[in-house]
């Protein structure tokens, strides 16, 4: 796997900054459900906040219906719901759906859990899981995504690529093993990063958004530049300088393709990286604070908390106590 997984997402140069955001998504915890269903059945999943929900096929087919868009899956496909929102999996029948939570379903060790459903049609059997997240720039990746994003089963460089990682995860959490909640998080990790990747390698077309802006040979640059040097004291008209082009120009196209100013975006992708360091790291809030380019404790802690909606210390005490 390790070979076409590095194939899959080597890009191209002007490409990086896609990259490097993407690099930056984080799940934390994972739940799985392993159910064999037989027609007719339906199953509402509810609204869940922070998450991102997934289906693949693993025999049979369904149907996936969210926010009035219906879309079918043959055995081996995949399909990710990135906003967490409610939908309807089924058989495609007119059966009414039954809410998720009043189903019969099978607590198992760990994270895993079954469902078994009785019917005297076609059967489908399905691998679903639902992995959380709390990191602010994950939540600004997948709020300029679709509704629902699919992979194909028989999608070239990809629909294996998926099916691989799905049954890595699947055995961890069936094992219970130590380490399981660290391993199935990263494998989730690399789940969604490969069908997000899918998705922006498709014909779709993305001018006015974020990724658009990705796409801009001179408006990535700066958001290149931005990622990859944080600590640097930008300033608008260096920014632009470095691009090639007036300080106006570069700070409208800027604002009109990333929906923020040049420096907001610079402030929130150090408060990002900062709540990482915060959670992941030992390192004292000043050392953290130095490290992106603040020159006290103070200004640091003023820029995150109104970046963040919470105080660094408030941060690293909930990651001490978890």
């Amino acid at each position: 796997m390790s070979s076409d997984y590095k194939s899959l997402i080597s890009q191209p140069s002007g490409e990086t900054a896609t990259s490097q955001l993407l690099s930056k998504m984080s799940m934390e915890k994972l739940f799985y459900i392993s159910s064999t269903l037989q027609s007719p059945w339906g199953i509402a999943y509810p609204p869940l906040e922070r998450c991102m929900i997934f289906h693949r096929v693993l025999k049979g087919a369904a149907e996936v219906e969210v926010q009035g868009k219906r879309v079918q899956l043959q055995e081996g496909d995949f399909a990710l719901i990135p906003l967490g929102k409610g939908h309807l999996l089924s058989d495609g029948s007119k059966t009414k759906p039954t809410p998720l939570f009043q189903l019969p379903i099978h607590i198992a060790p760990g994270r895993f859990e079954t469902l078994n459903l009785k019917g005297n049609k076609d059967e489908c059997k399905l691998i679903c899981g639902a992995v959380t997240f709390t990191h602010p720039l994950t939540q600004r990746l997948i709020n300029m995504l679709p509704s629902i994003l699919v992979v194909r089963s028989d999608e070239p460089n990809i629909g294996h690529v998926v099916k691989t990682l799905d049954e890595l995860i699947l055995n961890e959490v069936q094992s219970n093993d130590i380490g399981t909640n660290g391993v199935t998080a990263r494998l989730a990790d690399l789940l969604v990063i490969t069908a997000i990747r899918n998705y922006l390698n498709s014909d779709i077309e993305m001018t006015q958004s974020y990724f658009g802006a990705l796409n801009d040979p001179r408006i990535s640059k700066a958001i290149k530049l931005v990622h990859e040097t944080p600590s640097k004291h930008w300033s608008l008209s260096q920014l632009a300088q470095e691009v090639g082009m007036s300080r106006t120009n570069f700070a409208n196209q800027f604002k009109e393709l990333v929906g923020q100013s040049p420096i907001s975006y610079l402030t929130e992708w150090r408060m990002s990286l900062a709540y990482s360091a915060l959670k992941q790291t030992k390192d004292t809030i000043l050392s953290i604070a130095l490290e992106f380019g603040y020159q006290s404790e103070a200004s640091f802690s003023r820029a995150f908390k109104r970046v963040m909606d919470c105080s660094p210390s408030e941060i690293r005490k909930v990651t001490e106590t978890s």
